[in-house]
């Protein structure tokens, strides 16, 4: 089956369900994947003030934008950078054009404006990849393809960070080697 998301060009084209669900899809592949609980709960704002230090964010400032993690897992750590820069200016382009499109307070939403559920991201995956992916495969995707390219250690912390885990947890939890 295709999936019209996936296909270049053709977001201006997409009904509000199908273009969640392309955003979502484009957060865990073009900027290293968070964990299930960030998307869910992510808010957008314009301005750090408003930043309460509790909630998870989106913000979009001039010409920049980030996400920010106050609560995850790994919060409790507070050697875990909470502040990281979305680089991926195709990335970037699809966030500012959603939230042209679609004004709303939370990042991914469902068809009543609420936040979505990990649930929904869940079956979301599981509709545009026909198979039980999850975002834990999706990250341990993402950190296999990167180490396939011998990253050094330096490259390989900036990438926890960016993960918010550690290097031990990405060798353990996440990279697949073939034996």
């Amino acid at each position: 089956k295709k999936h019209p998301w996936i296909k270049k060009g053709t977001k201006e084209k997409l009904n509000k369900s199908e273009h969640m669900k392309y955003l979502l899809l484009s957060l865990l592949v073009y900027q290293p994947p968070l964990r299930t609980s960030f998307y869910n709960s992510v808010k957008f704002i314009f301005n750090k003030d408003e930043n309460n230090n509790k909630d998870n964010y989106l913000l979009i400032e001039n010409d920049k934008i980030y996400f920010i993690v106050n609560s995850d897992k790994v919060s409790v750590h507070a050697s875990k950078e909470n502040v990281i820069e979305i680089i991926n200016v195709h990335l970037k382009n699809i966030i500012l054009y959603s939230y042209d499109k679609y004004n709303r307070k939370y990042v991914l939403i469902n068809k009543w404006n609420k936040n979505i559920s990990q649930n929904t991201i869940l079956i979301w995956l599981k509709e545009f990849t026909n198979s039980d992916i999850n975002v834990n495969m999706m990250r341990s995707s993402y950190i296999n393809n990167e180490y396939s390219g011998k990253l050094n250690y330096n490259e390989k912390n900036k990438l926890a960070e960016q993960m918010r885990h550690s290097i031990n947890t990405a060798m353990k939890d996440y990279v697949k080697n073939d034996v």
